[in-house]
Formats: C-alpha cells, structure tokens, sequence
C-alpha cells in the first residue's frame, strides 16, 4: 500500500476492510489496508478470492523433497571433505578459493555478456 500511494500521489490511507478465506489450514481472518480512492489491488490474495487453497501444498512440504534436500546436503558435504583431502586445505582456505573462483567465473561471464 506504501508503495502504492507513493506512485498514485492523490490517494492515501483509509483504514482496513476486513476479509475472511479459507485454505488449506483453515478459516483466516484478515486486515487488508484500503486507500481512499480505492484504487488499491491486493496482489497476493486478490480483491473477491475466498479461498487459497494449495498454499500449504507447496512442492517444498513433500517428504519426498525433504528426503531429496537432506541426502543432497549429505553429498555436497562429502564433496567439501573431498575437496579439502584433495588439496590439501582447512575449510576457510578452501571457502576462499571456491568463493575466489566462483566470482571469476561469474565476472568473465559477465564480460561475455557484454561483449555479445
């Protein structure tokens, strides 16, 4: 709503409406601000949606990808040990070269980038 007044300039303001939805957890009661001109839109539930259903079905909740995110964790540890063994580094010495290099390879690319 802030950033909505500031570009709308003649509107501030009015309060807040109350909005009821129902989703995955249950029944939410919300305060969604207004302005006085009621040009406002509310961007993540918009203005006549009652329901917000698959919010909490995000892909990200699964079991499956929550197996998925702690054995790849284990793996990239495992690589950093590698990594360390193989060069023969502690671990902020070899923070520094992977960071080093990682931003070597960025800034070159970006100056292919540029060059296109």
């Amino acid at each position: 709503l802030e950033e909505h007044i500031e570009t709308q300039g003649n509107t501030s303001k009015n309060g807040i409406y109350k909005k009821s939805v129902r989703s995955d957890s249950g029944k939410l009661d919300l305060n969604i601000p207004r302005d006085r001109n009621s040009s406002y839109k509310p961007k993540i539930i918009p203005k006549g949606k009652t329901t917000i259903y698959g919010i909490g079905k995000s892909p990200t909740k699964t079991v499956r990808t929550q197996i998925n995110h702690i054995f790849l964790s284990i793996v990239a540890v495992f690589k950093l040990e590698c990594l360390k063994i193989k060069h023969y580094l502690n671990h902020f010495a070899l923070r520094a070269k992977l960071l080093f290099r990682a931003n070597q390879i960025a800034f070159e690319e970006l100056q292919r980038l540029k060059g296109a």
